[in-house]
């Protein structure tokens, strides 16, 4: 082991090479001051969530139509031209899905009246199930004394209305305003806001552009440049990404509806298709209205039980093989590092913050790449290895997985020679274990372990 301090470091004690570059490390990646810095912003970014959610939403679909909008620019037509029809298109594809989703759910109530007797039918099953079940008598009893309250509950709000009539006539116009009109303009102003900035960040993306390259990089242009590119390649994979993830669910969906007779099986694949782009609540949330309609229509429970499998499988096969190929691999973000994000924005900023998480932390972790003092984000978040090889090989030995010696070795032999291997990995991890050797800090026991690896 003493030969191998030559090969990891000449003329440099491998142990003050390794030491030199773990404190430079620290003090880049985790320093009070970052720390600090994130915490005031994290503040601001909750306190004002009422700002920065519409910006950050209209920002970001205004980076997914920058593309569009660059294609009709190439067809010959002016850039506000180009702008207006991409924001009007998309609005009206917007709203012509929320009217045929409130029309078929519409639809679906007007039809349930058609299927209570099948309703009825499956609700005295249960209550028939419940003579010879105690849970379910005590469901039953549990059931009766929740009705029993609402009803009491209701009798009472009732008789404070009737009381109150007079006192709500008298409130006037503002009470009104506050109570209903408020209430309901509120999503109206937020959407309105989004759809401003989409159309002014549609219009200003140049200027945008030169000003966070001058914001970010001052005068170096190219590595601004480059990251900016960065950045908005890998939101632009991941989009596509999803959008592939989301019709290969969907379709399955719709097909295997269709083909265990649920009515609007189209109408439920398309309402899957676009409710996957809520990530993780989104399968759940498309889940009910089939799981619904299936208990309705069908006399027996055999249609819900085959809805429910239906859903049950796509989903296992899209969590755990399709969503953490696309998404670890193709946004340098890795599958935790997406749960751990959505958890963390929609803390921040509700049910909305869960749509913009994967984009927003994708941004981070590019930037983080090109700036120094937010290396924390690549490291925490980021799918490639932060330790090289010989460290993490080091760490494995001194943590008695010694197998992973001879695993790693396999695999790099598999694409180039043993001694690539030997003077990458193998002799820079033994020169560390040297080093700490000699400084006494490993025991007779590890020492021995390490070299029996060896």
């Amino acid at each position: 082991m003493r030969e191998t301090e030559a090969t990891a470091a000449p003329g440099r004690e491998p142990g003050q090479d390794r030491s030199a570059s773990l404190a430079d490390g620290g003090h880049a990646v985790v320093s009070l001051t970052t720390l600090a810095t994130i915490t005031v912003v994290c503040t601001i970014l909750y306190i004002g969530r009422d700002l920065f959610l519409p910006l950050a939403l209209g920002m970001l679909f205004a980076f997914i139509l920058t593309p569009v909008v660059n294609a009709l620019r190439r067809l010959g037509l002016r850039d506000l031209v180009a702008v207006i029809l991409t924001v009007l298109t998309t609005a009206a594809m917007v709203a012509a899905f929320v009217l045929i989703f409130a029309y078929q759910l519409s639809q679906i109530g007007a039809n349930l009246p058609q299927y209570q007797g099948n309703v009825l039918a499956k609700v005295d099953t249960i209550l028939q199930a419940g003579t010879d079940s105690r849970m379910i008598q005590h469901l039953q009893e549990m059931i009766a004394d929740i009705s029993a309250r609402l009803s009491e509950r209701t009798q009472a709000a009732d008789d404070t209305r009737a009381m109150r009539v007079e006192v709500v006539e008298q409130a006037g116009l503002k009470a009104w305003l506050d109570d209903v009109i408020l209430p309901a303009l509120t999503p109206v102003a937020i959407f309105g806001l989004i759809f401003v900035v989409v159309i002014f960040a549609l219009l200003e993306r140049a200027s945008l552009r030169d000003r966070l390259v001058q914001l970010i990089g001052g005068a170096n242009i190219l590595s601004t440049s480059r990251l900016l590119a960065e950045a908005g390649g890998r939101v632009s994979t991941y989009l596509l990404a999803q959008l592939v993830v989301n019709i290969i669910y969907a379709v399955p969906i719709g097909l295997g509806l269709w083909l265990i007779g649920v009515p609007n099986a189209l109408f439920f694949g398309l309402v899957t298709l676009v409710l996957r782009f809520v990530p993780y609540i989104g399968a759940a949330i498309s889940a009910i209205l089939p799981l619904l309609m299936a208990f309705a229509v069908s006399p027996d429970w055999s249609l819900v039980l085959w809805t429910a499998a239906l859903f049950l499988v796509v989903e296992l096969v899209t969590s755990n093989i399709i969503e953490p190929w696309f998404y670890g691999q193709r946004t340098g973000v890795s599958p935790l590092a997406v749960i751990v994000s959505a958890m963390f924005w929609t803390w921040l900023w509700g049910p909305m913050g869960l749509i913009i998480a994967t984009p927003l932390t994708v941004c981070l972790v590019v930037i983080g790449h090109h700036v120094p003092s937010l290396r924390l984000f690549p490291i925490l978040f980021g799918d490639k290895p932060v330790l090289a090889e010989s460290a993490r090989l080091y760490d494995r030995l001194l943590a008695g997985r010694s197998f992973e010696f001879t695993e790693a070795a396999a695999t790099s032999t598999a694409q180039h020679y043993l001694a690539d291997y030997y003077d990458r990995t193998a002799l820079p991890a033994l020169a560390l274990a040297q080093a700490d050797s000699a400084a006494g800090l490993l025991s007779d026991h590890q020492v021995h372990r390490i070299a029996s690896a060896a």
